[in-house]
């Protein structure tokens, strides 16, 4: 049987809407317990400030309305949950196409969360709008926040799996990984163009999905063929992995 890593993916600005009203059952909802309800307490005081959502997130209009709706039922304890790969609906996820995966697959999923600090592909949340450059008074930024955290409860999640990491610098800024590589075997990978230069657009995103899909369903082993329209993973070895663009 292939060695079945986990793999951290990043979480999506697109969320899906609704959800069910349900004990939101989570890997680490009793080791992060505390630190959410930090979060949450400071989002208390946000949502009562007079434009503190618009500034906190950048929102206007609907979207404003929506990031303001789903803090204030996060707040209250009413917020309808859905599954972590249900919720995020960005190019990432839809390239991804978790539905039409083992339920196992999805649950190897860890996905950091300016919110929830990290989640597990089938933990329940919420809808909501927040980036962990956001800074917030009492909590401060909130990549800085939750690092300690998230990379103790990663590497005390994982066992002696391997992780796979195809996280953008914004989300890779919340995790120490120093302290993660010390105690955890991790493979990072890197999207780039043949030159040598990052890659970025749909395509970057959408590539990200398609290699997450194959590292969960054939394992670590899928890096050394993997190759999708002109992408090509083109060097791998125990810590790094380089899937280049060759068109």
């Amino acid at each position: 049987m292939p060695a079945r890593p986990f793999v951290l993916l990043p979480p999506s600005q697109s969320k899906t809407m609704g959800g069910v009203a349900r004990r939101a059952d989570g890997v680490f909802n009793e080791s992060l317990a505390a630190h959410r309800s930090e979060v949450v307490s400071a989002l208390t005081k946000i949502l009562e400030t007079p434009g503190g959502v618009a500034r906190l997130t950048g929102a206007r209009g609907a979207l404003l309305g929506r990031a303001e709706c789903s803090f204030a039922q996060v707040i209250d304890g009413s917020a309808k949950l859905l599954p972590t790969w249900r919720r995020y609906d960005g190019v990432v996820w839809r390239y991804l196409d978790a539905v039409s995966i083992a339920s196992a697959h999805r649950k190897r999923l860890l996905v950091p969360s300016a919110l929830y600090g990290i989640t597990g592909g089938a933990d329940l949340i919420a809808d909501y709008r927040l980036t962990f450059g956001a800074r917030i008074e009492g909590v401060g930024r909130l990549d800085d926040f939750w690092r300690d955290a998230v990379t103790e409860w990663v590497s005390g999640s994982v066992g002696g799996s391997t992780v796979v990491d195809v996280l953008p610098a914004e989300h890779r800024r919340a995790i120490d990984w120093v302290r993660l590589r010390a105690s955890t075997s991790v493979i990072t990978v890197r999207f780039e163009h043949a030159g040598g230069t990052r890659v970025a657009g749909h395509d970057a995103k959408a590539v990200k999905g398609v290699l997450a899909r194959a590292l969960l369903v054939e394992g670590v082993a899928a890096l050394d063929t993997f190759a999708w329209g002109h992408w090509r993973c083109v060097a791998r070895d125990d810590t790094d992995a380089v899937v280049q663009y060759l068109g």
